[in-house]
């Protein structure tokens, strides 16, 4: 189910509960609406909306932790690669080919993340073969270091490729499997508790406000506000699809430092 459609959902479940409540409140008897029984409702909801809003402030927060990770994968990615081919320009000529394929592997790289479903396309196909980072680990494990220097040189580029060298956690060799094995996603169940939550909660609104065009505007408006939260929640916690996708400026900028 996509992002926008389950906000929907909760957009127009909202509504239709406080609509629900207002329908509730005309056939209650007088004596469930006075002050007294209004002021002991408002401190229900009020408890309710207050652990509504705080429980949907951790899953943005954490929401958001995800997407940050993701773009600081980006990030490394991005330095470890122009870090990798200065190296190998250092190294000599001998590692044109291992420099031409490390442009090709950014370049592949750049057009999956952007793609979105493409990057898991990829990786199905990788885990069944030789990935091209796989490749450029072979190739510059097959120089052949004629002093010191390149010794040195080979072995910082097999350590920033596949060891434990690199600006980020992990290495090239592995930060390309950061978005395929990513936290777990949000579960349904919890979706749809908090979803009912939201449902109570307007429906309650619903039953002790006053009906006039003021307040069907300041409920309408609420249930985007609450929707719009939802929204966020699910698009962060995917970084490789929907609206709000990593960007890859980073590793675009890389690409054209690579080609002069």
């Amino acid at each position: 189910m996509s992002d926008v459609l389950v906000s929907l959902i909760v957009f127009v479940g909202t509504c239709v509960a406080a609509l629900v409540g207002f329908w509730v409140q005309r056939r209650l008897p007088e004596s469930h609406q006075n002050d007294a029984t209004k002021s002991s409702v408002r401190l229900t909801i009020g408890m309710m909306a207050t652990l509504t809003s705080i429980l949907l402030g951790m899953v943005t927060a954490s929401a958001k932790e995800t997407y940050d990770a993701g773009n600081a994968v980006i990030t490394s990615m991005a330095v470890d690669i122009l870090t990798l081919d200065q190296i190998l320009d250092n190294y000599g000529a001998e590692s044109a080919s291992a420099r031409q394929q490390l442009r090709d592997s950014l370049h592949y790289r750049i057009e999956t993340i952007e793609a979105g479903d493409a990057y898991f396309i990829a990786d199905q196909t990788a885990v069944k073969g030789i990935s091209m980072m796989e490749r450029l680990y072979n190739t510059i494990h097959s120089l052949a270091p004629t002093n010191e220097l390149q010794r040195d040189l080979r072995s910082r580029a097999l350590e920033i490729l596949g060891g434990r060298v690199s600006y980020g956690d992990g290495n090239l060799a592995q930060q390309r499997w950061f978005f395929t094995v990513k936290p777990a996603s949000i579960p349904q169940v919890f979706l749809v508790v908090v979803f009912g939550w939201l449902v109570l909660e307007f429906f309650c609104f619903g039953i002790f406000s006053t009906r006039n065009a003021t307040v069907l505007t300041t409920i309408a408006v609420g249930s985007l506000i609450v929707a719009s939260a939802v929204f966020l929640i699910l698009e962060l916690e995917n970084p490789m699809s929907g609206f709000l996708r990593v960007p890859t400026e980073s590793l675009r900028l890389a690409e054209q430092l690579l080609t002069k």
